[in-house]
């Protein structure tokens, strides 16, 4: 059975954990390492390696000249989460709708949200792929405005020959264990800016690491590995494809899992397996664009799949599109032969329905109309032979948006 999400889970990772955990030395150089490897692989002066990705966002905003009243402009579909991080600074949060065909922010609704009140664009590339950054960044500069990036999902994604990450004043990364760098939770800072690298470092200087939170990290990524694609799995996928067990399972399992508090540090055990995946990111994300394409040029004429830019290169972290049917029906079908497909809050958030704003059309399209398939670096040809021959079965063509 092939399932839409896989772990980057590596020989070693639970027993070191384990050692670490119960009193291994935290090693502050192999920290500083891995916040220079990755500053040079973005391709930016600074690094800094944090708790979490949400807690990055919130550093970034307080490390800048913002007052309570501002706006930040955000794209209307993003994760919900990140809304309250922001409205607790007592920062005004403004939708922009994003563009059908890319589910990045469209530029031309951001311009028409720019007000006297606007100090910052918070820009996504959605699934890991590049939005129009050159547009808005013009924007940005236009208006005196931040431009802050979302990479949670876009490690190794480029536009124009450069890096998610390096073209704003600062940008954050995540590391959790469903991400293309699974370092079991965890989040970046990326800056060119000396006093936003310095004001943030020296906040989290007081920080304290945590080490059995991030031990039952571990321990849940290992056990979800191996309950989703063993025996079980397919019966807990099932149970997830209807709503009202979904919720229960999903409250369950967040509470399972749990979030580092704000005020912990990143482990330089995390460090040593972000290094080690480091290193292959790019020879994944080959493979991962190879089997998308050998799946896209299949399925063209059934599904509208993500637009990337002309001078973009996603990392393929979601393989996205658009079907004109029911998405929640078409999973349920898919499932019973043997795909799982995600959809819908799985993938990200109708934010703007969610905080009760209704003239967004094309989030809500995207939204209701998205499916993710199946897609690793370690996808097989029958696999997605597999893949290919039940979704052209189970979705109508020329039903494109």
């Amino acid at each position: 059975m092939i399932f839409r999400r896989t772990l980057d889970i590596r020989k070693g990772e639970f027993s070191g954990a384990l050692r670490y955990a119960f009193g291994k030395k935290d090693s502050r150089d192999r920290l500083a390492k891995w916040e220079a490897e990755t500053a040079k692989y973005i391709g930016v002066k600074h690094a800094l390696a944090v708790s979490s990705g949400r807690h990055s966002l919130e550093l970034i905003l307080t490390s800048l000249n913002l007052k309570r009243g501002d706006e930040i402009i955000v794209s209307a579909y993003t994760l919900r989460e990140l809304i309250p991080i922001i409205q607790r600074l007592g920062l005004m949060v403004i939708f922009a709708d994003i563009d059908r065909t890319s589910f990045n922010m469209d530029p031309a609704d951001v311009k028409r949200k720019i007000t006297a009140k606007t100090k910052v664009i918070l820009v996504t590339h959605m699934f890991g792929n590049p939005c129009r950054i050159d547009e808005l960044m013009r924007l940005a500069k236009a208006h005196n405005l931040y431009m802050i990036e979302d990479c949670a999902h876009s490690i190794g994604s480029e536009i124009n020959g450069k890096k998610t990450g390096s073209f704003g004043e600062a940008a954050f990364f995540s590391f959790e264990s469903m991400k293309m760098v699974n370092t079991y939770g965890g989040g970046l800072i990326t800056t060119d800016s000396s006093a936003i690298d310095q004001k943030i470092r020296k906040r989290i200087s007081a920080y304290e690491t945590s080490r059995l939170p991030l031990l039952k990290k571990v321990f849940v990524a290992f056990f979800e590995d191996r309950f989703i694609n063993g025996l079980f799995g397919k019966t807990f996928l099932t149970l997830l494809s209807y709503p009202k067990m979904k919720n229960a399972l999903v409250s369950s399992y967040r509470i399972v899992q749990g979030h580092p508090t704000s005020k912990s540090r990143y482990s330089a055990f995390q460090a040593g397996i972000g290094l080690k995946k480091l290193k292959d990111l790019d020879s994944r994300i080959a493979r991962r664009r190879k089997a998308a394409e050998l799946i896209r040029s299949t399925l063209h004429k059934q599904v509208a799949f993500q637009k990337t830019e002309s001078a973009a290169k996603t990392n393929y972290y979601f393989f996205t599109g658009t079907v004109r049917c029911d998405t929640q029906k078409l999973r349920r079908r898919a499932l019973r032969r043997g795909i799982d497909i995600g959809i819908l809050d799985e993938l990200t958030h109708d934010c703007a329905s969610f905080m009760g704003k209704r003239n967004f059309p094309n989030t809500r399209y995207v939204f209701s109309h998205s499916i993710q398939l199946p897609l690793d670096e370690n996808i097989s040809l029958e696999q997605i032979r597999m893949i290919t021959d039940v979704l052209r079965s189970e979705i109508p063509m020329h039903v494109r948006s």
